[in-house]
């Protein structure tokens, strides 16, 4: 159930749980979520840079409240041959942090402006960090973030990241003015209200917690926002960039066939044909409006049950995206 993570983190705000559609449909005609779980907005937090001190730091907040997060790392700066490999997490450490759920990213080192620099350090720097994150993590990364000082839509930039990636980081919400400590949880949680009336999927730029160049006064106040966020789960998806990227491409790709409809159930089938199947392979929230339902069933064309909720006269399941028939009863 979505609403499950709420209780232990207290109260939500209930002026977006309970913006709700109007008048049901005369037939239970399923739809695609615009998120996951119906949710209203998406947040992905992205750590920048991998070092040592500000990993773990994140980590800290992060992983008791199942927070998942970006980490945007530096390849080149993790191998032997960087005279400062020892400042960032090693390889290791990158595969651990997938193995919990976070997503690793490539970065860039800022000494390079990519917009400015030569066809083979551009793609050394892109394809060459993919490339070294691939080869030794075991997974190939789909996100990008240009380091600072580069310009990220530069046309040019922008074709040599997407040789590899999927998604590259724009428009990032700043999580405070690093020079005087600026950031505000209130302004902060104000801009996510605004997203959820608008639909928005946000990215969050964070270089680390406390000590250089964090916003945030103390740990205690990014972890008191990051336990905020935690509450508002029934209308805020947080997820890695890929994640949200993922959805949200596949969303918009896939179609929903309507095989057959009865008073108290429903057959469907999603189909989404993005390529490769090994990326786009998630399922995507069905939405099917269901008024008087109080017990339902959720369950593919081999019989197996599919993750689902009800709330507020809707059964949200999470559909595989292949084309295999979901039937759902209540």
């Amino acid at each position: 159930m979505f609403d499950a993570w709420r209780a232990p983190f207290g109260p939500a705000d209930e002026d977006f749980i309970s913006m709700r559609p109007s008048a049901p449909p005369a037939e239970p005609t399923p739809r695609i979520a615009r998120f996951r779980g119906d949710r209203r907005a998406a947040l992905s937090l992205t750590f920048d840079d991998g070092f040592r001190s500000e990993v773990r730091d994140a980590l800290e907040i992060l992983d008791p409240l199942g927070l998942k997060g970006t980490f945007f790392l530096i390849p080149h700066a993790m191998t032997p041959e960087h005279p400062d490999h020892e400042k960032f997490i090693a390889f290791e450490q990158a595969r651990d942090l997938i193995r919990k759920g976070h997503e690793v990213g490539t970065h860039g080192q800022t000494k390079y402006k990519l917009h400015e620099a030569d066809d083979a350090t551009l793609d050394e720097q892109i394809n060459g960090g993919w490339q070294l994150l691939a080869d030794r993590t075991g997974v190939p990364p789909v996100s990008y973030a240009a380091p600072g000082g580069s310009d990220a839509r530069d046309p040019r930039v922008q074709a040599k990241v997407y040789e590899r990636h999927l998604f590259l980081r724009l428009d990032a919400l700043g999580y405070g003015n690093t020079a005087r400590r600026r950031w505000s949880d209130r302004k902060t949680r104000a801009r996510l209200r605004e997203a959820a009336r608008s639909g928005e999927w946000l990215t969050a730029c964070i270089h680390s917690i406390v000590g250089g160049y964090a916003p945030f006064a103390s740990k205690d106040a990014f972890r008191a926002h990051c336990e905020w966020l935690r509450a508002q789960d029934e209308w805020l998806w947080v997820a890695p960039m890929g994640e949200v990227g993922r959805y949200a491409r596949m969303r918009d790709a896939a179609r929903v066939e309507t095989l057959s409809t009865h008073p108290r159930a429903v057959r469907f089938r999603v189909v989404c044909d993005l390529e490769p199947r090994a990326v786009f392979d998630r399922p995507l929230t069905a939405v099917v409006t269901a008024s008087d339902a109080h017990a339902a069933a959720a369950t593919d064309s081999d019989g197996r049950g599919l993750r689902f909720s009800i709330r507020d006269g809707e059964i949200r399941v999470e559909a595989p995206a292949d084309g295999r028939p979901v039937t759902v009863a209540w």
